[in-house]
């Protein structure tokens, strides 16, 4: 059964997934934008539902901030796989190895 986190603990790890992802060189830029964008859009008073409408106008702003940090979210690279420092390098090192018997080895 999965852990439930208190609606506190949901907003701060909610804020420190959008702060790795605008920190994450292998975002691009434009998706780096969708939060300053919708935080602008907050901010202006141009709106698709004015301001002065009961509920609908702040549901609106709501709605465009948790659409711009769903998609920031989705779209960004998962932390899992991890980047490759550099591509040209391969990623098997060439050796060669012997195989020692018991007796080989000491002495």
């Amino acid at each position: 059964m999965p852990r439930r986190l208190s609606p506190l603990a949901l907003v701060g790890s909610l804020l420190r997934a959008v702060f790795r992802v605008l920190v994450d060189p292998r975002v691009p830029l434009r998706l780096k934008a969708l939060l300053p964008a919708a935080l602008l859009y907050l901010i202006l008073p141009i709106d698709l539902v004015p301001d002065f409408i009961p509920l609908a106008g702040r549901l609106d702003d709501l709605l465009v901030l948790a659409l711009a940090v769903g998609l920031m979210l989705a779209l960004a690279p998962s932390r899992r796989k991890p980047a490759r420092k550099d591509p040209s390098r391969p990623r098997v090192i060439e050796g060669s190895y012997r195989v020692l018997d018991d007796d080989e080895g000491r002495g």
